[in-house]
Parts: C-alpha cells; structure tokens; sequence
C-alpha cells in the first residue's frame, strides 16, 4: 500500500473505530496495527495478535476491526468500479483528437467532483472556450446525472 493509501485507511479506520465508541487514544493504537500490517500476505493474522496482546476484550475489537476494514475495501471498490465506468464510457463516446488528448484531465474532473458545477468549472480550467466545454459537458451527462445541481 502506498502512502496516500494508508493515510486514508488511517483516517478511515479513526473515524470508523470513534463512531462505533471507541476512545481515541484506542482508536490510535489500534490504527498503528492495522497501518503496521496493511501490506502483509496474512493480514488479519498480524492485527488479530496485535489487539489480542494489546486488548482484554480482543474478540470484540478484532471483530470491530474487521468490520470498519471491510467497510473501507467496499468504498474502494466502488470508487474502482465508478473509475471503470467512466474510461469505458470516455473510450466508447469520446473520440474528437481535442477531448482525448485531455482524457486524464478530464477522467480526473468527473472522478473528483462531487457537483455538476464542479464538473462545468474542471472543464472550464482545461479548455477555455465555452462551446468545447458545452460539448464535451452535453456527451458526458450520462456520468454525471447522479450527481447533485443543475441540469443544462
């Protein structure tokens, strides 16, 4: 795991373990297990010794574990799932030389935003010119409809 993974498995696993009543100084080291194996061919293993040596009620939080950690692969793969959709559908519908000279820069843009207007100001940072955007916005609403704000 890379390091901006592991940041947001850390982050993630905080809020998970905090939300689900866990203080934060348990919280902490119990993220330090899991960061501290992330990358082991026997994971589980790893933490669940980690929080057994560390934990009276280690079944429990083991079991705590694992459900804020399943939790967090399931947003990971809808996130790879989304990523995976929208280069299919850029790669069947887009075709102009201008849109796939730019087509990271713009699987970036409708990836990171979270707003239709996030998508047409992206847009407008990378190509200047209103019609441009107008077009490429008009062939893409199919993977923005879900997305919250106004329709064109």
């Amino acid at each position: 795991m890379i390091g901006d993974d592991r940041s947001e498995l850390n982050l993630f696993m905080q809020h998970g373990l905090v939300a689900i009543g866990y203080d934060s100084n348990s919280a902490n080291r119990i993220c330090k297990f899991v960061i501290a194996h992330c990358n082991d061919e026997r994971m589980l293993n790893g933490i669940h010794n980690d929080i057994r040596n560390s934990f009276n009620n280690y079944s429990e939080v083991y079991e705590d574990v694992k459900s804020v950690l399943e939790k967090f692969v399931q947003s990971k793969s809808k996130v790879a799932k989304r990523e995976s959709q929208v280069r299919s559908f850029f790669g069947q519908h887009i075709k102009k030389k201008i849109y796939v000279d730019c087509k990271e820069e713009i699987i970036q843009i409708i990836l990171k935003s979270e707003t239709k207007q996030q998508v047409n100001n992206g847009l407008l940072k990378l190509y200047s010119d209103g019609t441009v955007v107008s077009h490429i916005y008009k062939t893409i609403q199919p993977l923005i409809s879900e997305l919250p704000g106004k329709r064109r």
